[in-house]
């Protein structure tokens, strides 16, 4: 559907730019059809996988520890960015973060991802998510590794938001409604 729609789009020779998904065959498409244009993957897909690989290693602590409670729990609070805590959760987050190291270990591995992206420019980018990759503990390899992996295969177009720092952000505010 998605090759035959950009096939038909009128004066698609003009397309310059596309924001996508991480999904294989949007990309493979528009390689084919519009090759003249720069792919940016949308900056929400790829941050929010560290969130993502945050709870990963948040469901294996709970298994090591065989913690029956809400799953859920404490899930909001390591997901927030510190600046816009109360000073009472920021207190509760700092002692999640000391007194339990390997949660210390995905968050700070969060943070650090989410920094990549208050870069200046493509190249201080790709130099902090190198350094990001290099400084990974061994202690959550395991969830995070599915996120290098992913970054690696898209890199092009994921670093290509440095250069052109458009989303895809109203098309799914749309699409939702």
């Amino acid at each position: 559907a998605v090759d035959r729609w950009l096939y038909l789009m009128p004066h698609k020779e003009r397309v310059r730019l596309v924001t996508i998904d991480m999904w294989g065959p949007y990309r493979a498409a528009c390689k084919a059809i519009i090759p003249q244009a720069r792919i940016v993957v949308d900056k929400w897909h790829i941050v929010s996988k560290a969130n993502d690989a945050l709870d990963r290693v948040r469901s294996r602590h709970r298994r090591i520890i065989k913690d029956k409670r809400n799953p859920h729990r404490g899930r909001l609070l390591l997901h927030t960015k510190p600046e816009r805590l109360s000073p009472m959760r920021r207190m509760v987050l700092d002692a999640v973060v000391v007194n339990t190291p390997l949660i210390g270990d995905a968050w700070r591995a969060k943070e650090g991802f989410y920094d990549i992206w208050k870069a200046d420019d493509r190249a201080a980018a790709e130099a902090r998510y190198d350094a990001w990759k290099v400084g990974l503990p061994a202690s959550i390899k395991p969830e995070f590794g599915k996120l290098v992996i992913t970054v690696d295969n898209w890199r092009e177009e994921i670093f290509t938001y440095f250069e052109h720092r458009f989303t895809n952000a109203y098309t799914e505010a749309r699409n939702r409604l």
